[in-house]
């Protein structure tokens, strides 16, 4: 059978593979549409087992935001260098699975790659696509926030490798909550405010801080409830550099985020970086 252009690009929008693995595939199998494209996902999944232990440190995050700002979305996507990450059809996926992910409110990778589309899953359509590029690719860390009561504010460095999602009370600023999406990116707190941290996360910095007086031979002999007291003036300094209300606003550093907010509350956040 003759294997025409028109066939060819039947299977390229089938598949989405490039124009030769298509001929070849309807080459080998006589021009049988549905037998090509078996051939074109078994290449995928040989592809995606010989590059399974590759290392996927490179890669951008996609983040899409509702109309509404009430809801938002990020989808971290690995691959293995930073070319295939600018890649087309590298970067249509990850659009199209954010607003997937954004759409039904999916926030762990386990229900998006599980998730079907087109009657295809979403993980079912990255190893077509590691058949395609030729690289490992995979899915990263998955987030959805907010609510119908809340905003959403936004911050996606240009480089795409560094996103932030800050869900706020309704009523902020927009020039104050994007302030803040940009003091969370290059701050890297951990937490909203110290009543968010776990009873388990502050006692342990407080014992790393007292075992550390005690390194030193003139507080080898002082009572515990003194070095308690010592230590208190440093977990404050330790909890002004990880909580948020608490840090010095990188724009102005005669104020803190607490008073920049005023009566505006930041009630959750999320920050991802590639390779971080």
């Amino acid at each position: 059978m003759a294997i025409t252009a028109q066939l060819v690009k039947q299977l390229r929008d089938l598949t989405n593979a490039g124009m030769m693995d298509c001929k070849k595939a309807l080459t080998e199998t006589n021009g049988n549409l549905e037998e090509a494209v078996e051939i074109l996902r078994k290449k995928g999944m040989a592809t995606a087992a010989k590059r399974a232990d590759r290392e996927a440190n490179e890669g951008i995050i996609f983040l899409k935001v509702s109309e509404g700002n009430n809801y938002g979305s990020m989808v971290e996507l690995n691959c293995e260098t930073d070319f295939v990450a600018r890649n087309e059809n590298f970067t249509e996926f990850g659009d199209k699975i954010v607003a997937y992910a954004l759409e039904n409110k999916i926030s762990s990778k386990e229900d998006l790659e599980n998730a079907v589309v087109d009657g295809k899953s979403i993980k079912e359509e990255s190893v077509d696509l590691i058949g395609k590029i030729g690289e490992k690719i995979e899915i990263g860390k998955v987030v959805t926030i907010g609510s119908d009561d809340t905003t959403i504010g936004q911050y996606l460095h240009m480089d795409k490798k560094v996103a932030v999602l800050a869900e706020a009370t309704t009523g902020i600023d927009a020039d104050v909550l994007k302030d803040i999406t940009l003091q969370i990116a290059s701050m890297k707190p951990i937490a909203v405010s110290k009543d968010d941290l776990s009873p388990e996360e502050v006692e342990k910095e407080k014992n790393f801080l007292i075992d550390q007086l005690k390194e030193d031979p003139k507080n080898a002999k002082k009572p515990q409830e003194i070095l308690e007291k010592i230590v208190g003036g440093r977990l404050n300094k330790h909890f002004a550099e990880i909580c948020l209300v608490d840090q010095t606003f990188v724009k102005d550093s005669s104020k803190s985020i607490k008073e920049i907010l005023g009566d505006s509350k930041i009630l959750r956040f999320t920050r991802i970086g590639i390779g971080r």
